[in-house]
């Protein structure tokens, strides 16, 4: 039993998401918050960030408790230097 749960916790599922101009392959798996299903907060702020104007140079962004990374990876690709993490989940 421990051996089959740990099997299932190391397989991902990836879906690709758009967010304004941005696309995304955003992986979660068991275990992870939301998975499975669309974390509502993190979509809500993911699209303020992608409908923000274009950052200054060298604007940064940090996302701490980054989850799947969804929102920081938006920051990403709208410009920012984007420092995100979360806690360790085990291997």
């Amino acid at each position: 039993p421990q051996r089959r749960s740990m099997n299932v916790y190391r397989q991902w599922l990836v879906a690709p998401v758009q967010i304004g101009e941005c696309s995304l392959s955003v992986a979660t798996k068991p275990g992870v918050l939301s998975h499975r299903t669309p974390d509502v907060a993190a979509f809500m702020l993911a699209e303020a960030v992608a409908g923000r104007p274009a950052p200054s140079a060298g604007a940064r962004s940090l996302h701490l408790h980054a989850g799947n990374g969804m929102v920081a990876a938006v920051a990403g690709q709208r410009g920012y230097a984007v420092h995100a993490c979360d806690r360790a989940l085990p291997n």
